[in-house]
């Protein structure tokens, strides 16, 4: 029988929390008394989720496409957090439609920086934290769309099935320790990546 885990009172690390997804996430985990480390790009987004938040907060602006700067928030949280952490979100996404002969190759690749990149940066960064305590979850977004494809959007389905390998090849990985590896794949949600995809 596999141990049952909760974070509630531990602290959680979210990226892409300026809005959607992210931003709901750190709200419900404060309310559950979670001290939590938010990210994004979004600045502005990312002080209106903070002042919406209860309890110990660390706010960074982070580019997840750069491994250094990600590196550097895994010390800071490292350093800051008040209590174990129960788990990092690595979540920051964005979303390009087009038809595949009319892709724009920087596009796709910018949204694959973000995609999949983003969460290998995450990962390897929040990974050698979660070791040492012997506990806590990588949580990756991936999408419905990581599950089934669809026309219009090749490099989002791509990118989001490169989520689901990558983080189903790591829960193999670290079967026998305390940490977990678990892929999530909403559906369709109202948030920034739908109204500027």
């Amino acid at each position: 029988m596999s141990k049952r885990r909760t974070i509630s009172g531990r602290t959680v690390v979210i990226t892409g929390a300026a809005s959607g997804i992210g931003r709901a996430l750190a709200q419900r985990l404060s309310a559950h008394s979670c001290p939590v480390a938010i990210a994004d790009v979004d600045e502005r987004g990312l002080k209106e989720t903070e002042a919406s938040l209860h309890g110990p907060t660390l706010t960074r602006v982070l580019d997840v496409r750069d491994a250094d700067a990600q590196r550097d928030f895994a010390g800071e949280v490292h350093d800051w957090a008040p209590q174990p952490i129960g788990a990092v979100f690595n979540n920051a996404g964005v979303a390009v439609a087009t038809k595949v002969l009319e892709a724009v190759v920087e596009d796709d690749n910018w949204l694959w920086d973000i995609n999949f990149h983003g969460v290998v940066n995450g990962t390897r960064a929040f990974l050698p934290i979660l070791l040492e305590q012997n506990e806590g979850a990588i949580v990756n977004t991936s999408s419905i769309f990581g599950l089934a494809a669809v026309g219009m959007q090749s490099a989002y389905c791509a990118a989001k099935f490169a989520v689901r390998g990558y983080t189903e090849a790591l829960r193999q990985e670290m079967l026998g320790s305390g940490v977990t590896a678990v892929t999530v794949h909403p559906g369709g949600v109202n948030t920034n990546i739908v109204r500027n995809g």
